[in-house]
């Protein structure tokens, strides 16, 4: 099984991701560092025969992402179906749900919002005029999340620099040396594998997880548990959107496996 993310390995979130794993096996994850190269990426694997796991970032409100879902669901149809796709909202969006619980947060209530699948768009993150802005998808929503609403440790953009301790938390155990009196006790590796498990499905051969391999046909229902959970939050924001122009972008995806033809819904 051949494992492909559209992620920039050298970010804290895959960097997290990889520690779950021994070099042996992370190093055969394949990063492509922006979905504008997943297609092609995925193209060139076809001919080895594997079967390819790709996780996906499916935007819900973002024709791009879902067109690239749907040419993906095209191309394994023509290839015996080899390419499960796992249509995600993101990284950020696990990671969130892995810390939900940790004294790192300083907004519980984005917090239920996001991890439930919620409509976020009458959030206080969401004060100022620009970030009403640039948070039109909730992939974006998830990042707000991660730049106001925790620790600066855990903070994924520098903002102007003055951030002493950003990405820490990615980086060493807990507690540091500049640890609140608040903060918890937690290695690095319990952050790995908290991570993870946040995700509905891994690859296997994880050094902090004892988990037995899982069978193509479960892959293909948790392919399909996604589908299902991305298409009833666009059925979420489509409803309560307030941009009345933006609510026929939130348009649903099918099966990959699916006995009928692929089209555009």
């Amino acid at each position: 099984m051949i494992y492909v993310f559209e992620d920039d390995e050298r970010d804290p979130l895959p960097q997290l991701f990889m520690k779950a794993y021994n070099r042996q096996i992370s190093s055969t994850f394949i990063y492509t560092r922006g979905n504008g190269n997943i297609y092609n990426n995925v193209v060139n694997l076809v001919s080895s025969g594997e079967d390819i796991v790709v996780y996906l970032d499916t935007i819900p409100g973002n024709d791009s992402t879902r067109r690239l879902y749907v040419n993906l669901r095209r191309l394994s149809r023509q290839n015996s179906n080899r390419i499960i796709v796992l249509p995600i909202i993101g990284l950020e969006y696990y990671f969130i749900k892995s810390i939900q619980y940790e004294n790192v947060i300083t907004s519980s209530i984005d917090i239920k919002i996001c991890v439930n699948r919620k409509a976020y768009f009458e959030s206080q993150l969401l004060s100022e005029p620009k970030e009403k802005k640039y948070c039109k998808y909730y992939e974006r929503y998830c990042k707000i999340i991660l730049s106001k609403a925790v620790l600066d440790c855990i903070k994924n953009t520098e903002d102007d620099g003055n951030n002493l301790y950003f990405r820490w938390y990615y980086e060493r155990s807990c507690r540091c040396e500049s640890s609140l009196s608040s903060c918890n006790e937690k290695e690095l590796s319990k952050k790995a594998t908290d991570f993870i498990r946040a995700f509905p499905y891994v690859p296997g051969g994880s050094i902090v997880l004892d988990t037995e391999e899982v069978s193509k046909n479960d892959i293909w229902m948790i392919h399909r548990n996604l589908v299902d959970e991305h298409n009833e939050l666009c059925r979420e924001l489509r409803q309560k959107d307030p941009d009345i122009s933006r609510k026929n972008l939130y348009k649903e995806i099918k099966y990959i496996n699916d006995p009928d033809t692929c089209y555009l819904k």
